[in-house]
């Protein structure tokens, strides 16, 4: 499982220094707490976000996350149904 603040990542995706992966993680971050957003607190959000995990480089997760905001604290859960790859993103505001 996943544990991310945010606020790490804050910046990164203009940032001509960070690093690569550094960039892609941000960009992720930003889609699914977009779509985390999205729906009410305590519901499930079935988003159309690919899984970024994979068993190996070759072989990718073909699943599409789900995402649940929460409150108090407040933080933005995905999960994929397909591998089981999960997180957890806090401290976006």
């Amino acid at each position: 499982m996943y544990f991310t603040k945010a606020h790490h990542f804050k910046g990164a995706i203009d940032d001509p220094k960070a690093p690569a992966p550094a960039k892609q993680m941000a960009q992720f971050i930003n889609v699914v707490m977009g779509s985390g957003c999205k729906g009410a607190v305590g519901e499930k959000v079935y988003s159309k976000i690919p899984c970024m995990a994979g068993p190996s480089p070759r072989t990718w997760c073909l699943g599409l996350l789900n995402v649940l905001r929460t409150d108090g604290p407040a933080e933005i859960a995905w999960e994929c149904p397909e591998c089981g790859k999960a997180g957890v993103i806090s401290e976006f505001d």
